[in-house]
């Protein structure tokens, strides 16, 4: 027993060093999103992330001793389980850079995406990626030579399942995060009450197995706890929707997802150079807010809240999800039923993280991916075909369309840093990374432009919604993460500013109202409210267990340990006093989080407008 117990505590102990060992790389590597934070926080937070830590190293300790009976086998398997979860930490630290939160859900659906997902990396950071295999392969021939002598073979005898046994107790102890009451859940790296912290305290391989490991379990709702006059506290923030006095006109509609257009790195939003002159001067001639929030960080997470104007759940998406065989009453059926012919354009393959069936499930009658886009001028980036080729697509697939037509378009460009063969980069910024973003931003919007010029001498009377379908990478910010840019542009349509953040909820009401009518009446379900006449905007985002919501140029993060006011008015969040009006806001996104969750997990959305506007509801019936 104790030659086993030995085995064992080498094992664990190994593969604690090289996570705790990668957790300070990945600290060191994305400090600048963590500062200012002290040496002794980040102390504090790596030893209550021990529990994570634990129960990764417990696990392959567990399953390497399922092979102590040969040396030679238990070697092998010990050391390419640690070489592996090396490189896992280390995909997870880029992967951060990315998105700002750990590998977690993403995971399940890598397989689709795995080739584009690496080669994204390499070129991104070549130099990090060759280092990080060339030190996997090491580390997998010093394990492998350590454990040969240090660990000892178990003969096979009939203690040896008595053993074993105890040592899987052992493990589930140290799996289920130790004395924990309940089994260990990467959201309960929050309870340090500190978002940074927090997150250095999760470590992304125990985030992604236990993502793995779940992912048959049905999505649970993780908003359950029902906030004080939530009905009440509903119907105040939707009290002040105006009288609807439009004369609707029915035209093509094409949304462009802009993908992972981040508005934080756009002038109009506060960057200090202009790397997107088109949009920026299409915003002067624009119905448009002073910006908007989007409702997640994935393509899905974008295109649910703007097609289905209602919240995702909590840190996932409806896709590939039992939510996704839920009945939405969404934007393209409405549309549909009106006489609108409906297809999806992409840039990338067209089942990337499902979004190509998801996007049909929620009305789309056709749907189109880089494989079904044979003639191109430019190579393919990571992802798929670059925008030109893609918009050059969209225009021959047009004339297919009975009019009016809604257009859904995901370009592929901005899912990559890489300009395309021929196109020379211009000097934004001294920093390498951010001025790649920045160039490959310039080349979308001048795709953009010409795109626009062209449906317009087809379709002059069009209308553009142009809208990021999520944020992306290397922003040091919760609110800055989901800041997106919009615009609602076209013919008759009015220019006008919103002085307000809005959501992308928001754009399925404004679009009904603009084309078909009242929205309140057509689509009563929708959460958001419409530009063309509502006010008192609201937004929220769910960040790595922050909860946040924006009104009045202000944003309110919490979660169940602290609570952060900030002004967001010039963009960049300032830290203020959260005094009674701000701290109302928290009711305000429980009330509304708390009824939009538990209508979205009972397949109940269509019930929505019992809460946000009863006396119409009333007048309605009558």
């Amino acid at each position: 027993m104790s030659r086993l117990m030995l085995n064992y505590l080498y094992l664990l102990l190994s593969t604690l060093f090289i996570i705790v060992l990668t957790k300070v790389l990945f600290v060191y590597y994305h400090y600048s999103m963590f500062s200012p934070i002290e040496i002794s926080q980040i102390l504090k937070s790596l030893i209550f992330g021990l529990r994570f830590d634990l129960a990764v190293a417990s696990t392959i300790a567990l399953i390497s001793l399922f092979f102590s009976n040969s040396l030679r086998y238990m070697s092998l398997m010990s050391a390419s389980l640690i070489s592996a979860l090396l490189l896992l930490q280390l995909g997870d630290l880029l992967y951060f850079a990315e998105s700002a939160r750990h590998i977690s859900y993403e995971i399940v659906n890598i397989s689709g995406d795995s080739k584009a997902l690496f080669l994204t990396a390499l070129s991104q950071h070549t130099a990090f990626i060759i280092i990080a295999i060339l030190a996997s392969i090491r580390l997998w021939f010093l394990l492998r030579s350590i454990f040969m002598k240090i660990l000892t073979p178990i003969p096979i005898d009939i203690y040896y399942p008595f053993y074993l046994l105890i040592l899987i107790i052992i493990s589930i102890f140290f799996i289920r995060g130790m004395f924990a009451h309940i089994p260990l859940n990467p959201w309960q790296s929050s309870q340090i009450g500190n978002e940074k912290l927090a997150t250095i305290a999760l470590n992304g391989s125990y985030s992604a197995l236990y993502a793995l490991a779940n992912s048959n379990k049905t999505i649970s709702n993780r908003f359950t706890t029902e906030p004080n006059n939530a009905t009440d506290t509903l119907l105040e923030i939707y009290k002040n929707s105006s009288d609807y006095n439009y004369k609707p006109l029915k035209r093509n509609i094409v949304i462009v997802f802009l993908e992972s257009w981040s508005a934080t790195h756009m002038k109009p939003y506060g960057s200090r150079v202009s790397a997107t002159p088109f949009f920026d001067s299409l915003l002067d001639r624009s119905l448009r807010p002073l910006g908007a929030i989007a409702g997640g960080h994935r393509t899905t997470e974008g295109l649910f809240a703007t097609l289905v104007s209602a919240q995702n759940p909590l840190g996932r998406s409806v896709a590939k999800t039992p939510l996704q065989e839920h009945n939405y009453h969404s934007l393209v059926e409405i549309l549909n039923s009106n006489g609108y012919s409906s297809a999806f354009f992409q840039g990338t393959a067209k089942e990337t993280s499902g979004t190509g069936a998801f996007v049909q499930s929620l009305g789309f009658a056709q749907s189109f991916g880089k494989e079904d886009i044979k003639t191109r001028e430019f190579k393919e980036n990571s992802w798929g075909v670059h925008d030109l080729d893609l918009y050059r697509f969209v225009l021959s697939k047009t004339d297919t369309l009975k009019e009016p037509f809604i257009l859904g378009i995901n370009n592929a460009s901005t899912h990559d840093i890489e300009l395309p063969d021929g196109i020379v980069a211009q000097k934004f910024d001294s920093d390498k990374m951010l001025n790649a973003r920045l160039n490959i931003l310039h080349f979308s919007d001048a795709a953009l432009k010409q795109f626009v010029e062209q449906i317009l001498k087809r379709y002059s009377d069009t209308l553009f919604v142009f809208v990021a379908d999520h944020c992306g990478g290397g922003i040091n910010s919760n609110f800055l993460n989901y800041l997106v840019p919009l615009s609602f542009y076209g013919k008759n349509i009015t220019p006008r500013l919103i002085d307000e953040f809005v959501s992308q909820r928001d754009i399925a009401p404004t679009i009904i109202d603009l084309t078909l009518g009242d929205y309140r009446l057509i689509a009563p379900n929708f959460s958001g409210k419409s530009l063309l006449r509502d006010s008192n905007f609201t937004a929220d985002y769910y960040h790595n267990g922050i909860h946040g919501w924006v009104r009045d140029k202000k944003t309110v993060e919490f979660n169940n340990n602290s609570t952060n006011c900030y002004d967001v008015s010039e963009f960049q969040p300032k830290a203020i006093k959260c005094d009674r009006g701000l701290l109302e806001y928290k009711n305000e996104y429980n009330a509304y989080t708390f009824i939009s969750q538990k209508l979205l997990f009972d397949n109940s959305l269509d019930q929505f407008s019992r809460y946000r506007d009863e006396p119409q509801e009333e007048h309605t019936k009558e």
